[in-house]
């Protein structure tokens, strides 16, 4: 121990030249997380040191890995792929702890800086000083502040003791239940962020464990007698669910009698992985975590609890296990209004047996009062209902109910108020909207899983969303189609396949052309898309439809569940005008995202939107400038007359994606010089039958964009997209076929205006 403290010592004394030389202030943890009384009673936790380096003294409440002694170097506490650790003030008792975490390690490279920090050295009660930046994870003014490790300084382990006895605290100090939400209360709980805490005598109200892409996730929720919640966050490895990866090897001969199945993986080791979760009414008589924050669906949790150690929580009575109920399916996508549905499911007893009697499977047709009909056993889980034939567009939500022989019901999905199975009745063709369409508050289609077909307009091909060639599995192209203008019109196809090759005739598509594909509908981290989709048919040369107008405010920085508006926009080309960026880089670690919002709501945070730079091939980046490519760093101030892009759905977030520099609208002084005034247009003929020419001459040269509108202003055909035109005479087609007889108007915008002209299209 005294060798090592001693290299440790002379290691800090050998780089103390080089850190004294950037401006480090010494401070201790509760000068970074204090802030003034009326931003913490305005729920306002950013530290006035964000952005600073900083160095201070505090003693470790966990390991950072599983076991060095055993050279078990996982991360004791997950925070993607770097180390984390919660280091608290060694004698204060308020604002006193804080997240240290290292840069993200990626490749080699990065995992021997962080290496070098000796920030995996830390133990348990290790009394450490640390340097690095004051940053904020979420970044939201109510997230929570943290430090990023400086990868240019050790740690310096001063010396070793126990864990901090942890504060006692209550739910309500959190949390309040007022009507049907959970208040954060910010002027009891901001003091205890980062800092170890205990809980005693409360009850389980939510457990479960996820399935599927991000499978083995711990969900509980905790509740007090008065009904105030606080969640548990699974960040520590004893506190995970996950399943080990398994392959098939051979055992001694190579024989098939010798086949066995070996779990590859040392997830399990230390017993990481292997919680299991206390029901739901089991009682916690105690409970001992971290109080920390993080982000789900977009939105933040400001405050719960991360328990990290196995005798963390003590559990006292437990509650009878719920029955299960799982693979709840129909056969059909779209039945006709022809066809009755049959609806199976499989119910698996748990603490009790099953009553068979009790299954049903319960539905509503348009949101009308709920209908029961009972489902028969076919064998001792699986269960069949059949719902009745009803009349074309009908929506129709459904959901599964059993109970066991005490009365212990489950239902499935759990909550109804907020997620239901349904279909919808469609005797006609299948379109984009049936696909996207979705009463849930989740955004999820109802067709999950069934292969379905449908057509719209390419919007963007492979040349404009390439993906991120930096991605850890190489760039994901992307191939967006747009049936009209209207909401849910829009859905994206998965370019590769689920072998992860590209699919020849999907990146051959190009923006323009009609197409009706086939694919099967998958939702990935909650975006809806086409997987393995192949062309039934192609036609070359249509218009694309015009962007859809939006503010920034109808999708802003709301979570997943409360935003149905911005879920309207998925995959679909949508732009917003008049807008600054309000933030350069989006987050910490900076993911290629920046934030902008209408000029007009630049200070109102929730109407903040994201742009994404990583994924296509724009002019601007949140990184260091490439000179080569042109790409030059996004600065917060930024002023653009438009922007336009594929709205997305990425963890977590809705975002812009822009397709290429013309999706940019910019107000350069070149410009500025020109006016719509001094423009002239005409056009010829008019009245038309078929195809008219815009005759446009323009003073000097000016992004354009062209459309057709109706009498209401909604576009119908664009002619230009932000295309720039020179100065001089310009002959524009206008093609009229397919059309609406009657009085249309001609719309060009240029950056300092908009002039319309009357078209008349002859039946």
């Amino acid at each position: 121990m005294r060798t090592s403290l001693t290299r440790l010592l002379l290691g800090l004394v050998l780089t103390s030249g080089a850190i004294h030389a950037q401006d480090i202030m010494d401070v201790t943890i509760p000068q970074i997380q204090q802030v003034a009384e009326a931003d913490l009673a305005a729920g306002k936790l950013t530290s006035s040191l964000v952005g600073k380096k900083v160095r201070f003294v505090g003693v470790a409440l966990a390991s950072t890995v599983a076991n060095r002694t055993t050279n078990d170097f996982r991360p004791l506490m997950t925070a993607g792929r770097r180390y984390v650790n919660f280091i608290q003030d060694t004698s204060a008792t308020s604002f006193a702890g804080i997240n240290v975490l290292t840069v993200d390690r990626r490749n080699a490279a990065d995992s021997q800086a962080v290496k070098n920090t000796l920030f995996d050295r830390i133990d348990s009660g290790a009394v450490v000083r640390i340097t690095g930046t004051v940053s904020q994870f979420p970044t939201t003014p109510d997230g929570a502040n943290q430090i990023t490790l400086a990868n240019d300084a050790e740690v310096e382990i001063l010396y070793q003791r126990s864990r901090p006895a942890p504060q006692p605290v209550t739910i309500a100090d959190f949390y309040k239940l007022d009507g049907a939400a959970q208040t954060p209360q910010f002027a009891t709980g901001a003091q205890y962020q980062g800092m170890l805490v205990e809980l005693k005598n409360i009850t389980v109200k939510e457990s479960r464990v996820s399935t599927g892409n991000n499978g083995g996730r711990v969900t509980l929720v905790f509740v007090d007698e008065a009904g105030n919640e606080i969640r548990m966050r699974d960040q520590s490895g004893y506190y995970l669910a996950r399943a080990a990866a398994q392959r098939i090897e051979y055992e001694g001969d190579v024989a098939l009698a010798n086949l066995k199945t070996v779990d590859t993986s040392e997830f399990y080791l230390n017993n990481f992985g292997t919680f299991a979760p206390p029901t739901v009414g089991s009682t916690i008589t105690r409970l001992v975590g971290v109080i920390s924050a993080n982000q789900s669906s977009g939105s933040t949790i400001q405050f719960m609890i991360t328990p990290i150690y196995p005798g963390d929580m003590e559990v006292g009575a437990i509650a009878d296990e719920l029955p299960a109920i799982f693979s709840v399916r129909r056969p059909m996508a779209f039945p006709k209004s022809s066809e009755a549905v049959t609806v199976t499911f499989v119910g698996s007893p748990r603490t009790n047996p099953l009553d068979k009697s009790s299954a049903k499977i319960c539905f509503s047709v348009d949101g009308k009062t709920a209908e029961c009909v009972d489902a028969t056993a076919t064998n001792d889980t699986t269960f069949t209902a059949t719902i009745p034939a009803q009349a074309a567009e009908s929506i129709v939500t459904y959901w599964a109910t059993i109970a066991d022989d005490k009365g212990n019901k489950q239902i499935s999905p759990r909550d109804t108020g907020t997620y239901k199975y349904f279909y919808v009745v469609i005797d006609n063709r299948v379109a984009i909207y049936d696909v996207q369409y979705t009463p849930n508050l989740s955004g999820t289609s109802g067709v999950v899983g069934f292969e379905v077909e449908v057509g719209g307009t390419v919007v963007a091909d492979i040349s404009d969303i390439p993906g991120d060639s930096g991605a850890s599995s190489g760039p994901d192209p992307m191939v967006v189609i747009q049936e009209s203008g209207g909401a849910w019109s829009g859905i994206s196809l998965r370019v590769k396949n689920t072998n992860g090759e590209i699919i020849p005739e999907l990146a051959a598509l190009k923006r323009g052309e009609r197409v009706l594909v086939r694919g099967t509908v998958i939702e990935d981290f909650g975006m809806t898309l086409l997987e393995n989709a192949t062309i039934v048919d192609k036609q070359a040369g249509t218009q694309t439809p015009a962007p859809v107008n939006l503010t920034t405010a109808q999708i802003g920085t709301k979570p997943d569940g409360q935003n149905r508006e911005a879920e309207k926009w998925e995959s679909m080309v949508v732009q917003f005008q008049d807008v600054i960026v309000t933030d350069d880089i989006a987050d910490a670690s900076n993911f290629g995202e920046y934030m902008i919002a209408n000029t007009s709501e630049k200070e109102n945070y929730a109407a903040w939107t994201r742009v994404e730079t990583d994924n296509s091939f724009t002019r601007y980046t949140t990184r260091t400038p490439d000179p080569e490519t042109g790409k030059r760093k996004i600065a917060t101030g930024d002023e653009f007359l438009a922007i336009a892009g594929v709205m997305v759905y990425t963890f977590n977030n809705f975002k812009l994606i822009p397709r290429k520099p013309g999706d940019y609208l910019t107000s350069g002084s070149a410009v500025r010089q020109t006016s719509i005034a001094n423009a002239t247009m005409a056009v010829v003929p008019n009245p038309t039958t078929g195809a008219s020419v815009l005759q446009l001459t323009l003073p000097s040269a000016t992004p354009v964009r062209v459309e057709v509108t109706n009498a209401l202003g909604q576009p119908l055909q664009a002619v230009t997209t932000e295309s720039r035109l020179e100065e001089g005479t310009h002959r524009l087609q206008l093609p009229t076929d397919g059309l609406p007889s009657g009085t249309l108007f001609v719309r060009v915008t240029t950056p300092d205006g908009v002039a319309t002209l009357p078209v008349v299209v002859l039946p």
